[in-house]
This record gives C-alpha cells, structure tokens and sequence, in this order.
C-alpha cells in the first residue's frame, strides 16, 4: 500500500485514472467499487454517480452487496450518469507525482526511474509535462517497488 498525490491532492485509484482520463478530455461520470473508490470519487468529481458494492472490513475481506443488487443498482446508476454534464477532472501542468511507499526499500526501487528525485526515506517525487507519462511513472513506481519484495 502506497500514498499518492498529485500537485500536492492525495488521491487512490479513482484519482489517479480521472486525471488520466482528463487529459484526453473525458469526464467520469460513474463510479462503482468499494465503499472508498466512492467516497473518494464523490469528494473529487462532485456530483457524479456512484454505487458502493462492497464495505472493507479487513485487507482481505469485505461485507459485499448479493451481485443481483449489485447490477440492478449500476445499471440504473449508469442511465442516470449518461444524462449528466460531468466535467473532465483536469490537473494544472506541470504534474507533480509524489509517492510515499510504506518501505524505505519500496522508494530505493521507485527512485531508479530517471528523474525522480528522493524527497526523504520513504517518498519519491516525479514531475511530468502530461498526466499519461505521469500515469506510467506510477505504474513503474510500483512494478519497481514490488521487485524488492512485500
């Protein structure tokens, strides 16, 4: 588990793939997942749509809705977004990525990218011009960061 920001906002995956989705003009208008990816989804797109099909009890287990409700409820929640005005979430240039890993070796790993640059012993910073090279330098961090082990 790692957290990120970006231009100094914490953000989760629904975050991270709004901005990429932003940068090619494309607003999200339906969020579905657990109970996190919506409230994050709600706090940083606004009004959007959202369906929570699953509460985390632990890292390895969660209270989940039967999958008949679960479809029916994003099913009607997709007619809905359809008719929405989302607006694109859109991050001022440049970018800047932070990643603060929950190991020192995790950041040893993700700081071999070129230019990042080590902001203490934990946390590796990375800024880009365009949120998709900022998107695969993330994906990097983490493929990297699970190299040197859980």
């Amino acid at each position: 588990m790692v957290e990120a920001y970006l231009n100094g906002r914490s953000v989760g995956e629904v975050g991270l793939n709004a901005a990429l989705a932003g940068a090619y003009g494309t607003p999200v208008a339906l969020v579905t997942g657990d109970r996190a990816a919506t409230d994050e989804a709600r706090a940083l797109l606004g009004n959007i749509e959202t369906v929570t099909v699953k509460d985390g009890v632990m890292r390895t287990a969660a209270r989940c809705l039967h999958p008949d409700v679960a479809q029916e409820q994003i099913r009607e929640a997709a007619a809905r977004a359809l008719r929405l005005e989302a607006s694109p979430f859109v991050l001022s240039k440049p970018v800047t990525l932070r990643v603060v890993f929950q190991r020192a070796s995790h950041a040893d790993m993700a700081g071999l990218i070129p230019d990042s640059r080590r902001v203490d012993g934990r946390t590796v910073e990375w800024v880009g011009e365009v949120m998709p090279a900022v998107y695969k330098v993330f994906r990097a961090m983490m493929v990297l960061s699970m190299a040197n082990g859980a």
